[in-house]
């Protein structure tokens, strides 16, 4: 409570906190060493085990995921798929903390439940009556005994009642016992994850803060990779864009593009009580410029306008790239700062991890880089690719533009759509009849 017993705490506290920050970049140092070795950091994910060789099945899961993102598939279409075939998860059926307290949580495997609150309560438990849970829980008969109890290492905790055992313990011995935790499902957001990790073109990613498939590709790995550099860097860019991140794919092949011919609003599609479709001009509630009066058949004019289309995607001119978007340059702009703000964190990173740059200046830089990468990254997800991109898999000749048109996922044939047409305007109905008048349909703004 004196004056020089206060400044003494000062002077160890400050002693204490140095030793803090000198150990945190030690370890900073260490850690970004071996990045640059090429040393992985932890087990390698998905499509590996533990002693990183590649899993065949898992392999094969990743290569066609990568292509269908390739392919231009939304994430949402790719885990739906997934789930429907069975094709499990990275860790399904496996045990970690989190299913353990999701487990208690939602209650609707009794047995379980029963063999984690034994696990952790203070109560005493004997090797007898534990196994007997385990068993009953769907763990494997002939390991679950009153004696393999007994030689396990948190056998201990749990018999003593001292305490009892965290979560992660939990998870461990359930698995040990041959108890599968519930099957998880694919979503968009851990095949994104998945199908982004750097891992997976055998080069070591370094990702200080970040989450794994985010960080930069430092160097070369000691494994055998699974996918190509230039794979998984076309995949990082499609799935940095805003618009990879939408959910289902797209129903309606001209939704926004029609305009209403009365209010000049965009038309949305939507189902007809006969299983067909329309286009509508929908009078919806906070926009008043909607008429809402204003509605055309969806398949007839689907096949005017795609005939229109392939028309000319025929031509010789459009294929040779004559019409392209007006936003190209500024997405080879921002894949070109992207591309200098990799080289700025190797070379840096480089002086970093020799000790000839500070703790702070490093942490400045990083600062900078981030930024100006999300800026990038922001401009090249506002890019829509050019027509020669959007027509890199579609046939020369017009018959086979046909054929390929009507398989064709409805996605890429939207995109084609949108990348040469603008908008299409649909005129009122006549008072004639209710036959479907394909006179309503205007020319089609094309795209300079």
């Amino acid at each position: 409570m004196t004056p020089s017993g206060r400044l003494l705490a000062r002077i160890l506290a400050a002693v204490a906190a140095n030793e803090g920050d000198v150990k945190s970049a030690r370890l900073s140092a260490q850690r970004a060493q071996a990045a640059q070795a090429g040393r992985a950091h932890g087990p390698l994910g998905y499509g590996y085990d533990e002693d990183q060789r590649i899993i065949a099945a898992e392999a094969e899961v990743v290569r066609e995921v990568a292509q269908r993102v390739l392919d231009g598939e939304t994430l949402y279409s790719i885990a739906a798929d997934l789930n429907d075939r069975g094709v499990a998860t990275p860790g399904s059926g496996r045990w970690d903390a989190r299913r353990v307290e999701r487990a208690v949580g939602r209650r609707d495997r009794p047995e379980v439940v029963e063999v984690i609150e034994a696990a952790r309560r203070d109560a005493v438990v004997t090797a007898a009556v534990f196994a007997r849970l385990l068993r009953r829980a769907g763990g494997t008969p002939a390991l679950c005994t009153a004696s393999w109890v007994r030689d396990q290492p948190w056998a201990e905790h749990v018999m003593s009642g001292d305490h009892g055992v965290d979560d992660s313990t939990v998870a461990r011995l359930l698995g040990a016992a041959g108890i599968s935790a519930d099957r998880s499902f694919w979503r968009a957001a851990n095949v994104r994850a998945m199908v982004r990790r750097g891992s997976l073109c055998g080069w070591r990613e370094f990702s200080p803060g970040q989450r794994g498939g985010y960080g930069e590709l430092v160097s070369p790995g000691d494994w055998a990779p699974i996918l190509s550099k230039e794979v998984t860097e076309s995949i990082r860019r499609i799935t940095d864009r805003p618009s990879s991140r939408r959910g289902r794919d797209p129903k309606y092949l001209l939704a926004a593009i029609l305009k209403c011919g009365k209010c000049g609003s965009s038309m949305a599609g939507s189902p007809t009580s006969n299983g067909g479709y329309r286009y509508a001009c929908s009078k919806q509630p906070g926009r008043p410029h909607t008429c809402g009066g204003l509605t055309i058949a969806g398949p007839q004019t689907d096949a005017i306008v795609s005939m229109a289309v392939v028309d000319v995607v025929a031509e010789a001119k459009v294929r040779s790239s004559a019409i392209r978007r007006r936003s190209g340059a500024g997405a080879v702009a921002a894949e070109s700062e992207i591309a200098e703000i990799a080289r700025l964190r190797k070379h840096y990173g480089s002086e970093f991890a020799a000790g000839r740059l500070h703790q702070d200046e490093w942490d400045v830089l990083r600062e900078g880089w981030a930024i100006r990468q999300r800026d990038a990254e922001r401009k090249l997800g506002q890019w829509a690719p050019s027509l020669e991109t959007v027509l890199s898999d579609v046939p020369r000749k017009r018959a086979d533009i046909e054929t390929w048109w009507t398989t064709a996922p409805m996605r890429q044939r939207r995109e084609i759509v949108r990348t040469l047409i603008e908008s299409i305007e649909i005129a009122p109905r006549g008072k004639s009849n209710n036959r479907f008048d394909d006179s309503r349909i205007g020319d089609p703004v094309w795209r300079a």
